[in-house]
């Protein structure tokens, strides 16, 4: 039985590709990437905790700021490592930055609520980490089509989904100030 890596499709027996039934798994390399990647998720919940306690201290304008230094600090040495650059994880990382502190501007004037049942039972710190994990998660995925010869369209979706964020953004800053 042939055994090939699932990620980077290198084989990992001997065993030749002709006819063979393959198998699939994770070879050393790709493994310890996906370590390395963890281990930057998981500091990425560290930066959520401490932005929880800034944002209790700080006016609306520092908690937009704080917020996007956060998700740039996730998100840049994972983007400046790889094909995809960081201009797309950038304008992902602003354009989450922008949508989650003028969501959090809007719920807090108490004009405007979270319209996932999910998210507005978790609060404001379950609101902060989901965005921080699904920012960081979304570059993951950028990074791996970028890395993987579709540097493309892993950079056109952090593109789009950075845009299509600031627009939402846009929409919650028009709730927030009615």
């Amino acid at each position: 039985m042939s055994l090939i890596c699932s990620w980077c499709q290198s084989p990992m027996n001997d065993e030749p590709a002709g006819d063979a039934p393959v198998s699939h798994g994770c070879c050393p390399r790709c493994q310890a990437r996906l370590h390395a990647e963890m281990d930057q998720i998981e500091a990425g919940s560290i930066a959520v905790q401490a932005v929880e306690r800034l944002l209790e201290e700080t006016a609306r304008a520092r908690r937009i700021a704080a917020l996007l230094l956060v998700l740039l600090a996730v998100a840049l040495p994972v983007a400046a490592q790889t094909p995809l650059g960081v201009a797309p994880a950038l304008t992902l990382s602003v354009g989450s930055a922008i949508d989650l502190g003028t969501s959090l501007q809007s719920i807090h004037s108490g004009l405007g609520q979270e319209g996932n049942p999910f998210l507005a039972s978790v609060g404001t710190p379950g609101l902060i980490a989901w965005k921080v994990g699904a920012t960081a998660g979304l570059i993951v995925v950028c990074r791996r089509l970028a890395g993987a010869g579709h540097p493309r369209i892993g950079k056109a979706l952090a593109y789009g989904v950075g845009i299509g964020l600031a627009g939402l953004g846009a929409r919650n800053a028009r709730v927030g100030t009615r």
